[in-house]
């Protein structure tokens, strides 16, 4: 069984929120690193939420973050809750959870003393059985903003650095930049791609959530060529994704060039009742983000990418027929405070 996950967290902040600082450097040395394990094309690490122990999966294109389950052999405790309406993907069809703020959120002694998190408690969100490993939340973009994060896909491997001076090193020639454009905390790549004869250069979100290499948005300009099947992309909040899947002719970023991706087409009533921001064509996901190490600089708004030996593996279809979609939640509307002890079970 193979398991899909989407990762896409849209949400409208009040202003006070964007002010906050975010993870803080707490270690002694000069730089962190953090064993992750690799499934499904997803990024997962161990953290702590307010000294309780959690496995997170790491999303670039995903805030608030989210918790969708409690550690069986911890107490979590949550502060400043507040019951919020929201909407996913799949439907109009709202929902409801919990946003807990001020808590203290510790990746080995990468720590944010005042995190925010969305808590929706819905057993299709909560995939650890699926994966064979416990999983009970999403790590949004947040992790990105401060510091240098380096993603060693071959070693399993992230490793955080205080300052920059890696960028002045002999070692980060060997490297390409790329350039990224970062909107509403969100990074963006725009690359180049071919599908049959048409030429299309796309903005694509960089989606470490995302078990796909590539998810397109059609309309007027891009559209799925007749060499395509329909199928089950996976469960959203608001219910089944459906979608197309089929082949480009080849993406292209910088001078790295993919033939034949896979690429998937989500039914455009799954997805019209969120706000995807202008000129985003689609994302970018693990099943091409895998093929690179990685360094994210957020300040400098740009990547480094080298290729590494996964660069060449095949892009091949699920052949199982069984694959999982989660979430595209959007932030509706808030109410008053809740105690976090009587909205949970």
């Amino acid at each position: 069984m193979r398991l899909f996950v989407f990762l896409l967290l849209i949400i409208t902040y009040p202003a006070k929120l964007l002010a906050q600082e975010g993870f803080q450097w707490h270690s002694p040395k000069d730089k962190i690193d953090i064993p992750f394990v690799f499934v499904d094309n997803l990024i997962i690490i161990p953290v702590e939420i307010n000294n309780a122990k959690m496995n997170m999966l790491l999303d670039s294109g995903s805030e608030p973050s989210l918790i969708f389950s409690f550690p069986q052999s911890d107490t979590l405790q949550l502060y400043n809750t507040k019951k919020v309406r929201i909407s996913g993907l799949g439907s109009e069809e709202m929902a409801e959870g919990l946003l807990s703020q001020k808590n203290k959120l510790n990746v080995s002694n990468y720590i944010d003393t005042n995190f925010e998190i969305l808590v929706i408690l819905d057993e299709k969100l909560n995939f650890s059985s699926r994966i064979g490993i416990p999983v009970n939340g999403i790590l949004g973009y947040s992790f990105f903003r401060n510091h240098l994060v380096e993603i060693n896909y071959i070693k399993k491997k992230i490793t955080l650095y205080k300052n920059n001076n890696l960028l002045k090193s002999k070692r980060i020639r060997k490297y390409t930049t790329i350039p990224l454009d970062i909107v509403n905390g969100r990074p963006y790549i725009n690359v180049d791609a071919r599908l049959d004869s048409k030429e299309l250069p796309l903005k694509l979100l960089m989606d470490t959530g995302l078990t796909d290499g590539l998810w397109l948005f059609e309309d007027d300009v891009i559209k799925c060529n007749d060499k395509y099947f329909e199928d089950v992309l996976g469960e959203g909040i608001g219910g089944t994704i459906y979608g197309k899947k089929s082949r480009l002719s080849e993406i292209r970023t910088a001078h790295f060039l993919f033939k034949e991706p896979l690429v998937s087409y989500p039914d455009t009533t799954s997805y019209k009742q969120l706000s995807i921001i202008k000129d985003r064509n689609g994302s970018l996901g693990g099943e091409i983000l895998k093929r690179f190490h990685l360094i994210v600089d957020y300040s400098g708004k740009q990547i480094f990418v080298k290729k590494n030996k996964m660069f060449d593996d095949p892009f091949l279809y699920n052949m199982s027929g069984i694959e999982v979609q989660h979430n595209g939640v959007q932030w509706i509307q808030e109410s008053v405070k809740n105690d976090v002890n009587k909205n949970l079970p």
